[in-house]
């Protein structure tokens, strides 16, 4: 896999850490850089990253495929998760 540097390549973790990697220049910097955004944070830069680190990352982390998110939708489509229903008092 070679990584494009025109796109942005993100995935979210098991905390609900997002994470963006992302090819730009920054002052006289230029590479693949970090970002991180908490829920209910802003998104920081918390540094660069080599080439072989983000790969590693995205392979760990794959996209939803077309073929995903055809499933997904089909599953909402059918009822996905059944919704709460709160007991009734007696």
């Amino acid at each position: 896999m070679r990584l494009d540097i025109a796109e942005k390549y993100q995935y979210i973790d098991e905390n609900e850490v997002k994470w963006v990697y992302s090819y730009q220049k920054l002052g006289d910097d230029e590479g693949w850089f970090v970002w991180m955004t908490r829920p209910g944070m802003l998104e920081i830069c918390i540094g660069r990253a080599d080439e072989a680190e983000v790969l590693k990352k995205i392979t760990e982390h794959p996209p939803l495929t077309q073929d995903d998110l055809i499933d997904l939708e089909l599953w909402i489509k059918s009822g996905g998760l059944d919704q709460y229903q709160p007991r009734k008092e007696k």
